[in-house]
């Protein structure tokens, strides 16, 4: 999986210069090392993974907006900005970038997320300036991930929902 985010990233990176070739060179380099056919959109900010398990598509820079079916009772930071989006099947992981102390959105996740019924399943901090949350509600799973920059901290969150077909795998 690393490697196929790798190869997005280069995707993302040819095809920022718009150019049809670049675009075409990205597809080929991405299915000639995963075997799945690959899509890049027309401005170069999105890209397609089709694969026998679904499709993953992925977005960043000014085409990374938030979901709409991004559920309204999972942690947000106040401010902030999507800087990439990865869908698949019933997976969402985003990553926004924001201000703030970690520790203070740390605290503010966790309150969030227990008043919105979530139930803890992990809490970690490295240090104060990193530090992962786990949750679930129901056939929903969680984590909230926070990484601090000189200038920015990153904020991940990420939500599975596990149907019927994958509890059976999961658990």
């Amino acid at each position: 999986m690393r490697g196929v985010v790798m190869l997005c990233c280069l995707a993302l990176a040819l095809t920022a210069c718009k150019k049809s070739a670049d675009e075409a060179l990205a597809e080929a380099a991405i299915k000639g090392a995963t075997g799945h056919d690959v899509s890049v959109d027309k401005d170069g900010e999105e890209v397609t993974i089709k694969t026998d398990d679904g499709d993953m598509k992925i977005s960043g820079g000014q085409s990374a907006t938030l979901p709409a079916s991004f559920p309204q009772d999972v942690f947000l930071p106040g401010k902030y900005s999507v800087e990439s989006v990865v869908e698949m099947n019933s997976t969402q992981l985003i990553a926004l970038s924001t201000e703030g102390d970690v520790a203070k959105l740390y605290a503010d996740a966790r309150a969030r997320m227990e008043k919105e019924g979530w139930t803890q399943t992990m809490a970690m901090q490295g240090s104060a300036h990193d530090g992962l949350l786990a949750y679930e509600k129901g056939d929903r799973k969680a984590t909230v991930s926070f990484n601090a920059e000189p200038d920015t901290q990153t904020v991940a969150v990420g939500l599975q929902i596990i149907g019927p077909e994958q509890k059976t795998a999961v658990n």
